[in-house]
């Protein structure tokens, strides 16, 4: 036997001692355990779902308001008014002249709608209508509107608005309402207007709101370019009042 041959031999046999160990310890070895499932376990039955009981209605909150005059606030202030008005009425009656022919409380039908006149005076110097406004508190407001804002203090020591007209484009509507009554009768001259505040409390200064009676004094006995006869004046007061003459 040559001397390859038994180095062949030898590898072939520790080829056979290797192969036969592995086998040996793939016999032997010991078995891997799998881990234990989990048995399953019963569901527990399903709690009801909590529906929360609905909850008790709560009363509407009262809506809030700006405070507002009581009914006997209102019932005071309107009594206060009449009375300022009859004070004025009165001194406005020292002012007057024998030649003033004073109509009070004129109540019109002018293009089929009423029409009220406060105080409405005729004299040689012309015609003249007088609106006398008793507002308490503070007003606030600009010639051309509509309304003024009027604030006042309750008894309760509370601040609220009301809107009360504003006299100035009332003053002017009511001079063109005058103006078209007489036209219709015969009449063509032109109404003077102006409006008087008893607390003199106007937001605006303008032609048309007087603030004192002498004032009223200047704008009644000053000369005018319009001039009117006895006649024409017991005239125009007869058609104004006819039951008055």
């Amino acid at each position: 036997m040559t001397i390859l041959e038994i180095i062949l031999l030898i590898i072939l046999l520790d080829l056979l001692i290797a192969i036969g160990f592995v086998l040996y310890r793939l016999q032997h070895m010991p078995k891997r355990r799998s881990a234990p499932q989990p048995k399953p376990q019963a569901k527990a039955p399903a709690k009801p779902e909590h529906i929360p009981a609905p909850a008790a209605a709560r009363p509407a909150a009262a809506p809030t308001h700006a405070p507002t005059e009581s009914e006997a606030e209102e019932a005071a202030r309107k009594a206060a008014g009449k009375q300022a008005k009859n004070l004025a009425a009165a001194h406005l009656k020292t002012i007057l002249t024998a030649d003033d022919v004073w109509l009070r409380n004129v109540e019109l039908t002018v293009h089929g709608r009423p029409a009220e006149f406060d105080n409405v005076i005729l004299n040689r110097n012309g015609i003249f209508i007088l609106e006398i406004k008793s507002y308490l508190g503070l007003l606030s407001g600009e010639a051309e509107d509509y309304e003024w804002t009027q604030t006042k203090m309750t008894a309760g020591g509370k601040a609220f608005e009301k809107m009360v007209k504003n006299p100035i484009p009332q003053v002017q509507r009511k001079i063109i309402l005058l103006e078209d009554f007489l036209k219709a009768n015969g009449f063509h001259l032109w109404v003077n207007g102006y409006a008087y505040l008893l607390q003199k409390n106007g937001p605006v200064v303008h032609p048309v709101l007087l603030t004192s009676f002498d004032e009223i004094d200047r704008q009644l006995h000053s000369e005018h370019t319009q001039h009117l006869g006895p006649s024409q004046i017991e005239a125009i007061a007869d058609l104004l009042q006819p039951n008055e003459q």
